[in-house]
């Protein structure tokens, strides 16, 4: 039977980066699946505000008027509640 510990501890050499590198995946992997999850939900209410900033700023620079701002605002609001 191979004995990892043949007394020369030249084991230490293969078993610590692998050990590493094991422990590197492990982590990398639970870093990007609660880092994906969170960028989905981020994303979603980012472009919900955004909608409404460009509507605002639209407003504010006089592109468009009242009532076609308000319009415009119920749609988003109507579309991102869906």
């Amino acid at each position: 039977m191979m004995d990892w510990n043949d007394g020369s501890g030249y084991s230490w050499f293969l078993m610590l980066p692998m050990m590493l590198l094991i422990w590197g995946l492990i982590i990398a992997a639970i870093i990007y699946i609660f880092r994906g999850s969170k960028n989905t939900t981020t994303a979603t209410t980012r472009n919900h505000d955004n909608g409404e900033i460009i509507l605002a700023e639209r407003f504010a620079k006089g592109d468009i008027d009242e009532e076609e701002y308000k319009k415009r605002l119920t749609v988003l609001k109507e579309h991102n509640s869906k």
